[in-house]
């Protein structure tokens, strides 16, 4: 029995392949090539400059991630204002500081062409942090497009606030045009500011209630970057399938009192209008789920951990049989372990998604594409061990992030005496 064949009897479907050709097909985006489909998704290192500035920390991970071969690299989560940062140390750009990210993609690309490989693209991941707003002295400064039952934590923003969010993300986008990148990212997606947007069902005025209403931020900062910057560079959208949380309060779950359960009738809606607006990379993403969404829980626990991937995986299924003319990028490869190679090769092959993302594997593993492209496997030995202990070197105060299993000489000191206290 195979691998496939194992998670499918636990009634977790995958698609499985093992042709890694298809992996080396190019693609072409907003009049660029991305030369294989491999992506790194978002990895967030709460590790930047105080002023947002790209620090020797963010210049060893974007560097390791260029020399481990992918064709895409999404940026990090970069704050769009000071009040959105969710620590900080998080990613900023601003106008004090283009040239220190002009830097960066400079050495990313001299990098690339000291290997003999064409340069990467890269998308600059624009974010409000929304209900984990903190300011500069880690206190929380929580803002939220929405009232929530049983939390008066969070300042409800008006419509004004959000006219300033949305112009925030504009005057970024213009910014990243000059430092360099290949495309921004609107994120939608895991709770943050334009996520929770979606589900404001019960707000009222103009960024409320009605589907129009709840995506109206988006487009209008999608018209604002088009307008500011034309063609200089692309739109991606980081989005969100699905909340984990039950109607009212989640998105792309189906309209019944206190049930999870998908509905991606609005998503498949919101899909279709970006790729009319011209947006043609959508990496789908999903709130990480307390319940199946599209199956039954497994009921041995050491299949449960894949249960979320497999979600997130069936869900850009979906999006992409009923959404033509868009690419799609897939969440979540990186929880199979190197299993997860042979995963984003069937799910090119059989048409679930058109570039395979990983996460979490390229703080562990960097070289995974390059071994996976070449050899047509990733090494076991290498890869990510899902422990999550990579997140707790993100909590207040620690701010720098890395592998402690499988980069230990470099990130275990710090580790040690952060986490540890030894």
């Amino acid at each position: 029995m195979n691998y496939k064949e194992e998670l499918l009897r636990h009634g977790l479907e995958i698609p499985y392949g093992t042709d890694k050709d298809i992996l080396l097909k190019p693609l072409r985006l907003y009049g660029k090539k991305i030369h294989n489909r491999i992506g790194i998704l978002p990895l967030e290192g709460f590790d930047s400059k105080e002023d947002g500035s790209p620090s020797e920390y963010v210049y060893r991970r974007y560097l390791r991630f260029v020399e481990g071969g992918a064709g895409l690299i999404w940026f990090e989560a970069c704050a769009v204002s000071e009040d959105g940062k969710s620590n900080p140390m998080q990613m900023m750009l601003h106008k004090d500081n283009v040239a220190t990210f002009h830097e960066l993609i400079e050495k990313m690309d001299r990098r690339s062409e000291q290997l003999g490989r064409e340069h990467c693209f890269k998308v600059l991941q624009l974010t409000h942090s929304g209900r984990v707003s903190k300011d500069g002295s880690w206190n929380a400064i929580p803002l939220s497009p929405k009232k929530v039952a049983d939390d008066d934590s969070a300042e409800v923003a008006s419509d004004e606030k959000i006219t300033r969010i949305i112009d925030e993300h504009i005057r970024a986008a213009e910014l990243a045009t000059q430092a360099g990148f290949d495309a921004v990212d609107v994120k939608v997606c895991h709770g943050y500011f334009l996520s929770e947007l979606l589900s404001a069902y019960n707000r009222e005025g103009r960024y409320g209630g009605s589907f129009e209403n709840r995506t109206r931020a988006i487009f209008e900062i999608i018209d604002g970057i088009k307008e500011a910057a034309g063609d200089k560079i692309g739109i991606c959208v980081r989005l969100n399938a699905y909340d984990s949380e039950a109607y009212p309060d989640g998105y792309g779950v189906a309209k019944e009192n206190g049930k999870l359960k998908a509905d991606l009738s609005e998503t498949i809606k919101l899909c279709t209008m970006l790729r009319d607006k011209g947006v043609q990379l959508i990496n789908i993403s999903a709130s990480s789920p307390s319940e199946r969404i599209f199956g039954v829980e497994p009921e041995d626990v050491s299949y449960k951990k894949y249960g979320a991937s497999c979600d997130y995986l069936a869900a850009t299924k979906i999006l992409k049989e009923n959404v033509d003319g868009v690419c799609f990028m897939c969440t979540g490869l990186s929880s199979f372990g190197a299993e997860g190679g042979y995963v984003a090769i069937g799910g090119i092959e059989e048409n679930w998604f058109d570039i395979a993302g990983f996460g979490r594997q390229a703080l562990a593993y960097p070289g995974f594409a390059f071994d996976l492209l070449e050899k047509g496997k990733m090494e076991e030995q290498q890869c990510c061990v899902n422990c999550n202990q990579c997140y707790k070197l993100m909590d207040p105060g620690r701010c720098r992030t890395g592998c402690v299993v499988r980069d230990s000489a470099e990130i275990y000191p710090f580790y040690s005496k952060y986490v540890l206290g030894k």
